[in-house]
Parts: structure tokens; C-alpha cells; sequence
């Protein structure tokens, strides 16, 4: 008796601990494709390699020219900001020639009226030929995390997209299958029964 009650415990934590898992594991799938779908549209909307969410953007670094600071793979939420809050020493994101740079300003200059950004990745001996402007600014580093940028390109891949949707077709397939099986035993047993 003491030995079935102990087993049911156990039977009833082991289904708990499956359902809180299960249930974690659909969330972040259901969460990665969300940002993955929000990814894709905002981006062939605006035409832009990036999304702002609230203002943020998110980049991965692409390489270990800012190593100092930020090594490759390494995740960056940038933050529009005006001119005024810009300054020297800031690591600052831009989009120099349809390509997203992530680099420091090491300069700022006047030139006409028009205020000029030079900038240079750390690695670098001389500051980048192109200076910027602050429309070429997409953002200021707000935070970087070490290795999360591998994820950000995980989860901006139209390959992960499709991974998921054919995964979620699949596991409801088999809880389609899965609810039939159940449903045949059930009325055997009802048939049994009678």
C-alpha cells in the first residue's frame, strides 16, 4: 500500500516536471518564432538589416576588430540617440555603405555646420576613412553580452523559421495521432465493457 502511494507521488512529480519542461520548451519556440516572423516582416517592410524594438536594436559582432570591448558573436543592444548625447570614446553602431558597423568615436568635428563623427574600430591603427554623420548613427551601445550574438543570428535565420513551423506541424500531427490512439482505446475499453 505504502510502496503504490510512493510510486503514484512519484508518477504524479515525473508528469509535473514533464508538463513545466514541455511547456518552457513551447514558450521559447513560441517566442523564437515570434521575434523570427516580427524579423523578417519588419525588415522586408523597412528594407533595413535590423529591427527597433522600442527603440532598441539588437547586432551581433561580426568581428574581433572591437575585441577590447566586444569580441565576435557577441550580442550589442544599441539606442538612437540625439547629437548632443554622442561623444568621444562612445562605441557607437552605424550603417556605412548598406553594411552595419559597430566601432568607436574617436573625433567629433564641425564641418559647415554639419557635426562629423570620426570613428575607428579598436584593433585598428587610423580611424575609418568614412566620417559620419548622424543619420549614419543607428545607435549607442547600451549593453554588450559576451557569445549571445551567435543566438540573435540563430533566431534572425529564415532557416530557423522554417525548422520551427515544420516542428510545431509535426508535434501537432502527433498529438493529433496521439488523441485518435486514445480516443480508439478509450471506446475498446468502453466495448469491453458492455
Amino acid at each position: 500500500m505504502k510502496k503504490e502511494k510512493t510510486q503514484r507521488i512519484r508518477l504524479i512529480k515525473n508528469i509535473r516536471i514533464k508538463f513545466i519542461v514541455t511547456s518552457i520548451i513551447k514558450l521559447i519556440i513560441y517566442l523564437v518564432l515570434a521575434y523570427n516572423i516580427y524579423f523578417l516582416l519588419n525588415t522586408t517592410i523597412t528594407k533595413k538589416s535590423y529591427i527597433d524594438i522600442f527603440g532598441f536594436n539588437f547586432f551581433s559582432v561580426e568581428s574581433n576588430l572591437m575585441e577590447d570591448e566586444l569580441g565576435k558573436n557577441d550580442l550589442v543592444i544599441s539606442k538612437k540617440n540625439n547629437q548632443t548625447e554622442l561623444k568621444i570614446d562612445d562605441i557607437i553602431v552605424s550603417n556605412v555603405n548598406n553594411k552595419i558597423r559597430i566601432n568607436r568615436i574617436i573625433n567629433i568635428r564641425e564641418i559647415n555646420g554639419v557635426t562629423k563623427y570620426v570613428t575607428k574600430f579598436d584593433k585598428n591603427f587610423q580611424p575609418d576613412i568614412e566620417e559620419l554623420t548622424i543619420e549614419d548613427i543607428i545607435g549607442k551601445e547600451v549593453k554588450g553580452f559576451k557569445g549571445l550574438g551567435l543566438f540573435l543570428k540563430i533566431g534572425q535565420s529564415k532557416i530557423t523559421t522554417v525548422i520551427i513551423c515544420i516542428s510545431l506541424i509535426l508535434y501537432y500531427r502527433y498529438l493529433k495521432e496521439l488523441d485518435k490512439k486514445r480516443e480508439k482505446k478509450k471506446n475498446l475499453e468502453l466495448k469491453k465493457e458492455l
